[in-house]
């Protein structure tokens, strides 16, 4: 008998599972030619998406080389060009969240606003540190600190002072003493609370009003579930490689790891007990590169990585969504939910930008 490959089961579980619904559809966003677009710029079926997030003016999509971009809520197929690179020379990273504001993170080094080709750029580190320090990730507290993750020094802190100016020297947060499980930050991410978690190769941390909790060393109750096997339970330090956090309802996290999925329930702040999924062994193919973790009205756990997948933890059942629609993509890279569409934005690793409803 012939086998039957990952692509045609993941087939067979979206026609006969209640958990995917038939009438889901993908489309690719393909923008109309528009006054408010630079003839030279402009959201290409070949961009990467870097970074998607949404606000009361519309979709704000930051691509690697084009710029970032607005679609507006009333014209859903028009993209306006709101920042692009100048000389050539800019290099984006991110969209972060600051309060109400979304800003774009650049060259490691500054922050620009969205103002419709009015956008002001705020320094907050100096050209040597952005050449000295390999920065992956960052995230605003609610005081307006600015934390920089680097690949192999640690967490960086530049506090705000009063007048809206950072200082020129950051602080450190590092092994040093113990603070961080190691100095290669994967991910930062700030919950509703104001805690920032900070995910790194060897476990997870976070910071709150200068308060450090380093949590490879400190005991917590591990519940390890299986579908066959029932759940079992110990209790041991938390020192797995995270390389994304997301929400996941009241008092609770969403980590992806190299191998499993990890929720996590907080008191006072504070990790109380971890549950631990073994998503990753329902995969045909190991899962890399994960980029993006998202949590959707329904509870679905989306992974943005070198394939895309929707898993289900209350069912445990998982769809491997790069295998079942036909993207063009070396890769995933960016999700946001829309939840006035009931809609699922994609960004896609030289593949343009998708939507899939559902």
């Amino acid at each position: 008998m012939q086998q039957i490959t990952n692509k045609y089961f993941s087939l067979l579980l979206l026609c006969f599972s209640p958990f995917f619904l038939t009438s889901q559809s993908l489309e690719r966003f393909v923008a109309r030619a528009s006054t408010t677009l630079s003839t030279a710029s402009n959201i290409k079926l070949s961009s990467s998406i870097l970074s998607i997030n949404e606000s009361n003016k519309g979709l704000y999509v930051l691509t690697e080389r084009e710029g970032c971009f607005l679609i507006n809520q009333k014209h859903k197929n028009r993209a306006s060009s709101i920042v692009e690179p100048v000389n050539n020379r800019d290099f984006f990273h991110s969209l972060v969240v600051n309060g109400r504001e979304i800003l774009l993170w650049a060259n490691e080094k500054e922050l620009i606003t969205l103002k419709n080709k009015n956008s002001e750029r705020l320094s907050f580190s100096t050209s040597y540190f952005s050449k000295t320090v390999d920065s992956k990730n960052i995230v605003i507290d609610p005081v307006g600190n600015i934390y920089i993750g680097t690949a192999s020094d640690g967490l960086f802190v530049f506090e705000r002072d009063e007048n809206g100016t950072y200082e020129d020297v950051p602080k450190r947060i590092s092994t040093i003493d113990e603070q961080l499980p190691s100095n290669n930050v994967q991910c930062l991410y700030k919950d509703v609370d104001g805690v920032i978690w900070i995910g790194t190769d060897a476990g997870i941390a976070s910071v709150k009003e200068g308060r450090i909790h380093n949590y490879s060393k400190v005991t917590i109750t591990h519940h390890q579930w299986s579908s066959l096997l029932g759940v079992t339970t110990k209790t041991c330090p938390f020192s797995q490689s995270i390389y994304a956090i997301s929400n996941w309802g009241n008092n609770s996290l969403l980590l992806a790891g190299d191998r499993d999925l990890y929720r996590i329930n907080l008191k006072n702040d504070s990790i109380q007990n971890i549950y631990q999924y073994h998503l990753f062994n329902k995969l045909g193919n190991p899962l890399t590169d994960i980029e993006a973790l998202m949590v959707d009205i329904d509870g679905n756990v989306w992974i943005a990585a070198n394939q895309l997948i929707r898993y289900n933890i209350t069912t445990d059942k998982v769809a491997i969504l790069s295998d079942i629609y036909n993207f063009k993509n070396q890769g995933f890279l960016s999700l946001h939910e829309d939840l006035k569409g009931r809609k699922v934005w994609i960004g896609t690793n030289r593949g343009g930008l998708y939507h899939l409803k559902y």
